[in-house]
């Protein structure tokens, strides 16, 4: 799992986020690390990356939500 950095959410607690769409055998919850602060989730998955972006009518609760808006495979 990846992070990539941007929004508020760095209060020094794991945040719960909750991830909407994607392919079959991705988790639809997780937590992000302490202080983290995200406005995007890439996650690997088989060979390539799936990208997660926040919803931003959510982005002051618990949990966050993210949508799946696109893969990418891995370099070789």
């Amino acid at each position: 799992m990846n992070l990539d950095g941007g929004t508020a959410w760095s209060h020094g607690e794991p945040v719960e986020v909750v991830l909407e769409g994607g392919p079959l055998g991705i988790p639809r919850s997780m937590s992000t690390p302490a202080g983290a602060e995200i406005d995007r989730i890439k996650i690997q998955h088989l060979n390539g990356y799936e990208h997660f972006e926040l919803d931003p009518t959510t982005a002051d609760s618990v949990p966050l939500h993210f949508c799946w808006t696109m893969r990418t495979r891995i370099a070789e």
